[in-house]
């Protein structure tokens, strides 16, 4: 993955082969205790790299609420690294800001920014009412948590009952990302 900075947010990215038909384009968010760089240091974003039809972006984030994270994918898209809607990666408080997407701002409208959410162990979550969650419908949810991390699978449990998450767990603690990387990705 290169480096990049779309106005002022740093950024590692890797495209998609040129010749790619129906590229899916990969946001990366990370948790509270780490940056962008647990993705290459885990080598998951090395095997979403060696996909051709895959466009791979980790963002640093320090940001928590949905204005921030729309202004970021909107200038991930003006540097010609992403094309929206994209495939959102939030691990735990990276997850903040699509869960204040539900709580503040337009869901119709995140939709258009964020065609599948995957939230991996989002703590954050039950600030959310059941209908906030219930309205990510017809979003596609993948919900992924480690088997050690109870809370993360209650976070998972809600959003299969409420917005018809498919849920994953996989060998590891709340960061299973860092724990199962293989098998994340």
């Amino acid at each position: 993955p290169k480096m990049g900075d779309a106005a002022g947010t740093p950024f590692l990215h890797c495209p998609a082969h040129p010749d790619a038909v129906n590229v899916r384009h990969v946001v990366f968010l990370h948790g509270a205790s780490f940056t962008k760089e647990i993705w290459v240091k885990r080598e998951i974003m090395q095997q979403f790299c060696a996909e051709p039809t895959v466009s791979a972006t980790a963002v640093d984030t320090s940001f928590s609420n949905y204005t921030q994270l729309q202004a970021v994918l909107d200038n991930l898209e003006l540097s010609s690294s992403v094309r929206k809607p994209v495939v959102l990666v939030t691990p735990s408080a990276g997850g903040m800001s699509v869960v204040d997407w539900m709580i503040n701002g337009n869901v119709t409208v995140l939709r258009q920014y964020v065609s599948v959410w995957i939230p991996v162990a989002v703590g954050s979550l039950p600030s959310a009412s059941d209908d906030q969650v219930a309205s990510l419908v017809p979003m596609p949810v993948l919900a992924i948590h480690g088997d050690q991390d109870t809370t993360g699978g209650r976070m998972s449990e809600r959003l299969e009952q409420l917005a018809g998450a498919t849920v994953v767990e996989l060998p590891g603690e709340h960061p299973v990302y860092r724990d199962s990387p293989v098998e994340f990705a």
